[in-house]
């Protein structure tokens, strides 16, 4: 296995956990059946919120109980896959780590990149001299210091990240710009006719 992060746990690894991450989901409703996260372990009660942290920590702590951890190849990123028109069919994947490529040779391939793992950053006119920082809300937590030293703060976007920093940034006490698409005008308009 593959994986371009530094760290195992995709959208919960620990490169990626921004002040305040809490998963949607429960105590209880995540985890894998043969590998409870109980509380004693991981801190985590009833009626509570997971938070990221603890969602990284269970899923190093599968990967380590299962003999998973020592299949990943972290840090390394799959450049190119070459499915093999031959008798043995299967893939030739150039794969590079800490700049050195190398190929490898699989019988199969599964492509499990995830929504999140190459982020879409638009470009606006006049970034290039707006003189402010311009990040995507997964390196928010390379960015968690404009928290505490913004004054202000623009996000785009209406998904559990932009959500997340909209509230980091409100209860520190910096003022927050944020705007959401209208995708469906017609569904979102209020009575005053704005989205």
């Amino acid at each position: 296995m593959f994986d371009a992060q530094s760290t195992l746990g995709g959208t919960w690894a620990e490169e990626r956990l921004y002040p305040g991450l809490k998963s949607n989901n429960l105590w209880g409703t995540y985890q894998f059946p043969d590998f409870p996260m109980d509380t004693e372990t991981f801190g985590v009660r009833k009626d509570q919120h997971i938070p990221g942290t603890v969602i990284h920590a269970y899923l190093e702590a599968y990967a380590k109980k299962f003999g998973i951890s020592e299949l990943v190849h972290l840090r390394t990123k799959v450049r190119v896959a070459e499915h093999q028109d031959s008798a043995r069919g299967g893939w030739k994947l150039t794969v590079c780590c800490d700049g050195t490529e190398r190929t490898v040779s699989a019988k199969h391939l599964i492509v499990a990149t995830g929504l999140t793992s190459e982020p879409f950053l638009p470009h606006f006119n006049g970034q290039e001299v707006f003189g402010g920082k311009i990040f995507h809300g997964k390196h928010f937590q390379q960015n968690r210091d404009t928290i505490k030293e913004g004054n202000a703060v623009t996000v785009l976007g209406g998904g559990k990240t932009a959500w997340d920093a909209v509230y980091a940034y409100a209860i520190a006490g910096v003022q927050v710009h944020w705007v959401i698409r209208c995708k469906h005008a017609e569904d979102l308009l209020r009575p005053d006719g704005n989205c």
